[in-house]
């Protein structure tokens, strides 16, 4: 696990608390044209992506968390503790899905996943995040888990994932 500190967010201009439990978990995916990167390449990919949410005018990288091909979690929006990242980071309201984000939790998997599976790794560190939201109180038992092209975007509609 890559707390924000572990891989260089700059701060959040500003945090909005989410109620809990939340009832979804969204999943997302980041790019158009790679599936699988190495760790170095990830981190930078991760800093990237904050940097482009931030440069839209959002307070922050707009996920809660971030999963790499090789199964490292990526701390995202809600949380600059290095050790108490879980239980904080359920507790703030992020900008992932327009209409949901006041009641779901978004989980990005780094790469492209139109036409390809994340690795193995990546979908057991997925799991074993939300089991442990769940676990926590922080996710509601019997949640509902949701593809963001489930969801629509606030652009009109997404392929993503």
């Amino acid at each position: 696990i890559f707390s924000r500190a572990g891989w260089g967010a700059v701060p959040a201009k500003s945090t909005t608390p989410l109620s809990h439990p939340t009832r979804k978990a969204v999943i997302h995916h980041s790019d158009i044209y790679w599936t699988h990167l190495d760790k170095e390449a990830y981190m930078d990919r991760v800093m990237e992506i904050q940097k482009d949410h931030m440069d839209d005018g959002w307070d922050d990288i707009g996920y809660n968390f971030l999963i790499d091909g090789y199964g490292n979690v990526y701390v995202g929006r809600g949380c600059d503790n290095d050790v108490r990242w879980l239980p904080w980071i359920f507790w703030i309201f992020m900008f992932h899905t327009s209409g949901y984000n006041d009641v779901a939790i978004g989980i990005n998997f780094l790469g492209y996943f139109e036409d390809d599976l994340p690795t193995s790794a990546a979908l057991e560190a997925g799991k074993n995040l939300i089991a442990c939201g769940v676990a926590m109180g922080k996710i509601k038992s019997g949640y509902d888990l949701n593809c963001h092209s489930d969801l629509g975007a606030s652009s009109g509609g997404t392929d993503c994932p």
